[in-house]
């Protein structure tokens, strides 16, 4: 998700100050500080605690973590959900029930009536172009679904146009086709 962290030199003498700062910022949403003993509060009054968001690894985590501040409020295009921050730069998600509810919708003729996550569509797609699985595709999360499928192979073609996608680069060329369908 997308959150930031802060690291204080001083834990003990600084965590109390720096949250009372984070907190008279307009664009900060939930705090979250080390966990209190019951899982869901945290040490500081009025924080979360970093269990529930799996941001409590001991000597790793954050002292503080907090996420932007999200509201119901419509964006210029008119689609509910906005997120504190600059016109047009991305994050990576925030806690808003928008961006956790983001929904991914893959019809294939073929697949089994089974769960994925997108997670697994870089695989997914990477298999059934028979792309070469290198570099960061093969060390990525998720799996290739084949279980999901009705036959347990690749989908048959489906008659549907290809977008061959070109990026010229300045030391050489690759070519990409994208079928839309998966």
């Amino acid at each position: 998700m997308g959150s930031s962290g802060l690291y204080l030199w001083n834990t003990e003498a600084d965590l109390e100050r720096a949250v009372s700062k984070l907190r008279k910022q307009e664009w900060v949403g939930r705090i979250f500080t080390a966990d209190s003993g019951d899982g869901e509060m945290g040490i500081i009054s009025d924080t979360f605690s970093r269990k529930l968001i799996n941001i409590d690894h001991t000597g790793r985590s954050p002292d503080v973590v907090f996420f932007r501040r999200s509201d119901d409020s419509a964006n210029g295009e008119g689609i509910q959900g906005t997120v504190c921050g600059l016109n047009g730069a991305a994050t990576h998600g925030s806690l808003s029930p928008y961006d956790r509810n983001a929904v991914l919708v893959r019809v294939d003729p073929e697949q089994a009536e089974q769960c994925g996550s997108n997670i697994d569509d870089t695989r997914n797609a990477s298999r059934y172009q028979s792309l070469p699985e290198r570099g960061t595709v093969s060390d990525q999360e998720g799996s290739i679904l084949e279980e999901a499928l009705q036959d347990g192979g690749v989908p048959a073609e489906t008659g549907a146009p290809r977008s061959p996608l070109h990026n010229q680069e300045p030391l050489g060329s690759e070519s990409l086709t994208i079928d839309p369908t998966l």
